[in-house]
């Protein structure tokens, strides 16, 4: 019975190890500035968004915060 487990582990281990890649990916490099400005930009789509549908996300206190009870720190 071990000895079975012990083969099904060691061909379970050489299937995972022949799918793994051969070398490391390689990203380009950019600085952060460069990447930043890199990204799309595009208009905002709200199609299909209904605040109403999430009325967990209400400001009931009106102090700009929808994320729940909030104490004030002084």
């Amino acid at each position: 019975m071990i000895k079975n487990v012990y083969r099904g582990l060691a061909a379970t281990a050489l299937a995972f190890a022949a799918l793994a890649p051969t070398s490391p990916a390689h990203a380009d490099e950019y600085t952060l500035t460069d990447a930043i400005t890199s990204l799309p930009i595009a208009e905002e789509i709200r199609d299909g968004y209904k605040r109403e549908l999430y009325p967990h996300w209400k400001d009931d206190d009106r102090n700009g915060c929808s994320a729940g009870r909030v104490q004030k720190v002084v």
